[in-house]
């Protein structure tokens, strides 16, 4: 018997990398949006800023509107869906079963290329992201380990930025600037 093959990945002409990966046995679709953007990348003026579109992109869009639409949807099918943000990339996913695959990557691909940025919602995240922060702050493993270890390793760089930067950051970000 041939073993299955693990994954295909396809370059398409807008330069966007696509990579499958079957899993046999499941009925279910995980799609992965994965962007080469993350804090590690931002200059000190923009350092925040994939976090926060992360965010944003659940806010709403030209089709759906609010963040209870864009949920309404995947939640309706029984699907789930969150994003993160690390030092290089920030990812969005929704997993769903297979049946709803073409829903899945109609919402997945609308958050992320018509996202609204209204400047209410942005003053909303602003503060929802603080708090974010101050909640992983709180956390003594995630402060050593997060904070105080990529200071003392790398400094003042990219990689050692202190989250609080990150937060004054949110503190400011305005409309104009996703212009």
């Amino acid at each position: 018997m041939e073993k299955e093959k693990e994954f295909v990945k396809k370059v398409l002409p807008s330069g966007l990398t696509v990579i499958l990966a079957p899993m046999e046995g499941t009925k279910t679709i995980t799609a992965v949006v994965a962007v080469g953007a993350g804090w590690k990348y931002e200059t000190l003026d923009i350092h925040g800023l994939s976090h926060f579109l992360e965010h944003m992109a659940f806010k709403g869009t030209v089709r759906r509107p609010k963040t209870i639409d864009i949920a309404k949807e995947i939640d309706g099918i029984g699907g789930i869906m969150n994003a993160f943000t690390s030092e290089e990339m920030t990812g969005y996913f929704i997993k769903a079963a297979s049946e709803h695959t073409p829903l899945v990557l109609d919402v997945i691909s609308d958050m992320l290329l018509h996202s609204l940025l209204e400047s209410a919602e942005i003053e909303r995240e602003s503060g929802t992201i603080i708090e974010e922060l101050r909640m992983y702050n709180d956390d003594p493993s995630w402060y050593a380990g997060g904070i105080l270890w990529p200071r003392l390793l790398y400094g003042d760089q990219p990689a050692g930025r202190l989250c609080n930067r990150h937060r004054r950051k949110h503190q400011i970000f305005a409309a104009p600037s996703f212009s």
